[in-house]
């Protein structure tokens, strides 16, 4: 991407860290998600969740850190980046790539046939660093990618995790401190299509968990943040059973998704909602979830993001 007030000549399309810009957004597109260099924060959020902030990129180190496709960036389990391994870099070439576990710590390489990657698995581990903590027994996760299907799924057992963090000075202002627990816990995505137009589903669930957060935003569109608006995340439960189920799709700069879930044998009530302009993409997003249950629970929820003619700076 050029830095304001210079032009780049001819049709060179690959930018930061060697990634393809996408045509429409004009930002670098990593495998997994697109990247915003300017200031240095993901436009989706991580699928792996190696960070507490879902947005993180580089872990804030865009300098000296590589994150090869958009999930994880090679960083050891103090923080400390460190050369990719061979083949995890090339990510889309050649016939092998590396696994890392939870703190980016490589574990081996395998193989692969044509675009198809399957994930790794690690037992008995804790991390710490970047305001979040945990340890599990047993996680796992996959990723199949052959053409324009997209797969990925991931599972724990004995699982826990607490994370805070804040920032009342900058922007965006922040502050939110949470804590999880399950026995088991699952979840599958699939896409298929383009990173621009497709359709998408997803579904998770969990056997006896217990979590609680809090989690308020508000961002003004300056700094490191390219959002006007904010978010509130709440909620507390404890579960014998529970399950969701998400989908929507992507079409003409439309992103819609809808998701619905039940509960059994359980306790819990929350609450998530945002609205903001987000001047990297020039679209208004707009989101709403609850969920509320004692003994027999649901959720509802959507997410709706609608491209828009003007665009404020």
């Amino acid at each position: 991407m050029a830095m304001p007030g210079r032009n780049m000549v001819g049709d060179y399309r690959y930018g930061y860290q060697g990634q393809e810009v996408d045509d429409e957004t004009g930002k670098p597109a990593f495998q997994l998600r697109l990247y915003d260099p300017r200031i240095n924060r993901w436009l989706a959020p991580d699928p792996y969740k190696q960070f507490s902030s879902p947005y993180l990129a580089m872990a804030n180190n865009p300098v000296n850190v590589i994150d090869p496709d958009g999930g994880f960036a090679c960083i050891d389990a103090d923080g400390n980046p460190f050369p990719c391994p061979d083949g995890f870099q090339s990510y889309n070439s050649g016939n092998r790539d590396a696994l890392f576990d939870r703190g980016g710590r490589f574990q081996e390489s395998v193989s692969r046939l044509d675009e198809v990657f399957i994930g790794n698995y690690d037992f008995l581990s804790s991390y710490s660093g970047n305001g979040e903590a945990g340890a599990y027994v047993a996680r796992g996760y996959f990723d199949i990618n052959y053409g324009g299907l997209n797969i990925h799924g991931n599972g724990s057992f004995l699982d826990a995790t607490a994370y805070g963090h804040g920032n009342t000075t900058g922007n965006p202002i922040h502050a939110g401190a949470g804590a999880q627990a399950n026995v088991a816990k699952a979840n599958i995505t699939a896409s298929l299509g383009s990173n621009n137009t497709n359709i998408h589903g997803s579904a998770s669930g969990s056997v006896l968990s217990a979590s609680a957060n809090l989690d308020p935003e508000l961002s003004f569109g300056f700094g490191e943040s390219t959002k006007y608006g904010g978010s509130l995340d709440a909620n507390v439960g404890a579960y014998v059973a529970e399950g969701e189920l998400a989908y929507g799709f992507k079409f003409l700069g439309i992103e819609a998704d809808v998701t619905v879930g039940a509960s059994v044998l359980s306790a819990h009530a929350g609450v998530h909602g945002h609205v903001f302009y987000d001047k990297a993409t020039n679209k208004i997003h707009i989101a709403g979830f609850e969920h509320l249950g004692l003994g027999i629970g649901e959720k509802a929820g959507f997410n709706l993001a609608i491209p828009v003619s003007f665009k404020l700076d």
